[in-house]
């Protein structure tokens, strides 16, 4: 009868055990396909060691380690509100991971069903490499922002192009203003301010009591930055040094961040746009303008210097978690496109 009664216990141990180690819910691989085709893709996690991952991984994977999760948890901070599905060889690895994000307040975690060795069994694509870590990013245009960082930068010149009445959005300035739908009180932040454009028109839309953030990684366009804040009395305006990898933006300041013929400036967009997600509060607006590249269409320049379409763009910001809500037709903008996302 003990024995029996301990066989018992034994089972209901066991149970409870294997009920907790199936807390995180499974996501099927056909689902996850599905999903990361759609709007807020999840992000995708691979806990196996660098080189199981180097070996074959799921496409467009991270990867960190099940043992390094803890103390790299600085760099999944930016995908905190996203769904993270994760996999390792067999599940257990994933487990031990998902337990360790789930402490740190990642609530909506998956873990794949099968994990790799299914997704291979299944004939899933797979792709093979060096391992890609949210704390590392290629950068898809080396030296592209090279002369903007020269200390000899001739700032005269730029006011001439950029604020000149044959740039179109220097005619529009007003009307994209309005398009951005500020309001008093609201915090804007102008990412790749440039010679300050936009600094007055932004100032006068959110009033005295809102913020105006001039980003910029132009040593010289900075220095331009504070000068003409100072003169022209724009108190609510606060210049920001940006970096290669990051706006500097504090976390959660900002209703909308305005990126404007920037965005193809970004020389690592992932980790750039991370940080921009976690700067826009949620509900919050990104606006992105930049150049239309039509093959055929657009002028040799563009082809030249725009590394990407819209399409493509539009592609990377919603994969940073960002909601498309549209495109906006602005009155005199044929160059240029006027694109709406939303941070949820």
């Amino acid at each position: 009868m003990t024995r029996h009664r301990a066989l018992l216990l034994l089972c209901v141990l066991l149970t409870a055990c294997a009920a907790q180690v199936q807390t995180v819910p499974e996501i099927s691989a056909d689902e996850l396909v599905s999903r990361r085709a759609g709007v807020d893709p999840p992000v995708v996690l691979d806990v196996r060691t660098p080189e199981e991952f180097e070996g074959g991984h799921v496409p467009g994977a991270l990867n960190v380690p099940h043992d390094q999760i803890e103390r790299r948890l600085a760099e999944l901070e930016p995908y905190r509100d996203r769904e993270v599905v994760l996999y390792c060889r067999s599940g257990r690895r994933a487990g031990v991971a998902s337990e360790t994000l789930a402490a740190a307040g990642f609530a909506h975690l998956l873990h794949l069903s099968g994990d790799m060795s299914g997704w291979r069994a299944e004939g899933r694509p797979v792709e093979a490499g060096s391992a890609s870590t949210p704390g590392e990013e290629k950068s898809v245009r080396p030296g592209v922002n090279q002369n903007y960082l020269s200390p000899d930068l001739d700032v005269d010149r730029f006011v001439g192009i950029f604020e000149g009445e044959s740039r179109e959005i220097y005619s529009a300035r007003e009307q994209i203003t309005r398009a951005l739908e500020l309001a008093p009180g609201m915090s804007v932040a102008d990412v790749g301010a440039g010679t300050g454009l936009f600094l007055d028109s932004f100032s006068r839309a959110v009033g005295a009591e809102g913020h105006v953030y001039a980003v910029e990684i132009s040593p010289r366009f900075l220095e331009h930055l504070e000068a003409r804040a100072r003169r022209e009395g724009l108190a609510q305006v606060r210049v920001i040094r940006g970096a290669e990898r990051s706006t500097s933006l504090p976390p959660a300041s900002v209703d909308v961040a305005f990126v404007c013929d920037t965005y193809h400036h970004f020389e690592y967009p992932r980790t750039t746009l991370a940080t921009l997600y976690d700067a826009i509060r949620r509900g919050g607006a990104l606006v992105v303008i930049d150049f239309e590249r039509i093959p055929g269409e657009t002028t040799d320049w563009i082809l030249e210097h725009v590394r990407a379409d819209k399409g493509v763009f539009k592609s990377e910001i919603e994969a940073a978690g960002f909601l498309f809500e549209g495109e906006v037709e602005i009155e005199g903008l044929e160059e240029n496109y006027f694109l709406r996302f939303r941070r949820p």
